[in-house]
């Protein structure tokens, strides 16, 4: 128990640096948006413009999955 102590008291000052706080540029610009238009309805334009920003780079990493798992099946060999 006490080996494992010091390594956790050494390595708890960079943990907590490590997690300040950065806002993506998409939640900045979400924050702006809702900021000019406060009503229903401009949350509602801002939380769907919002999401479409957020799928467009997983939509990209989802294609690059399909591809890498369409090589690993393309390159099984075949079971007789």
């Amino acid at each position: 128990m006490r080996k494992y102590l010091l390594p956790v008291l050494l390595l708890l000052p960079i943990s907590a640096q490590a997690q300040e706080t950065k806002v993506h540029p998409i939640d900045k610009f979400f924050e702006s948006c809702t900021d000019k238009n406060p009503s229903t309805a401009g949350m509602v334009d801002c939380t769907s413009r919002a999401y479409k920003m957020w799928d467009q780079p997983r939509i990209h990493e989802d294609t690059q999955i399909f591809r890498v798992i369409s090589w690993i099946k393309f390159f099984q060999p075949i079971k007789t």
